[in-house]
């Protein structure tokens, strides 16, 4: 078995369970509520920094997940639009907050949508309301 077989059966492996799909949500709820603090100007100037990192640290592992899913499907990843949601959205939090880029920061609130493409009901209910 070569390398490559070895680390797509292992990326297979980590993004189809249980426990990484969960790590994720709670993750996406931490980063939710992280955006929402960062509003606050009096809980910014005192935690900004603690809030900041914290954001970084969630778009870091928002993109390890990225890639291990696009590795783990494959090109078939890009024929699913929740993969592409996620990946847009991912892409956007990458885009340096400067200048003209920090409007883009309204969009990472979106984010907690992605919730949304983890459980399978709200899917069907999310899908039929629109």
């Amino acid at each position: 078995m070569n390398i490559f077989t070895q680390i797509h059966e292992f990326c297979v492996r980590v993004t189809s369970s249980k426990i990484f799909k969960n790590t994720i949500v709670l993750i996406i709820l931490i980063n939710s509520i992280v955006l929402g603090l960062i509003t606050s100007d009096a809980i910014y100037a005192k935690f900004g920094k603690i809030l900041e990192f914290i954001l970084s640290t969630c778009v870091a592992i928002f993109t390890v997940e990225i890639l291990l899913r696009i590795i783990a499907k494959g090109w078939r990843f890009f024929l699913n639009g929740w993969n592409i949601f996620d990946f847009v959205l991912v892409s956007i939090a990458l885009m340096p907050e400067t200048g003209a880029a920090i409007t883009f920061r309204v969009f990472r609130v979106m984010r907690a949508l992605r919730m949304v493409s983890s459980f399978k009901k709200l899917r069907h209910i999310v899908s039929a309301i629109l």
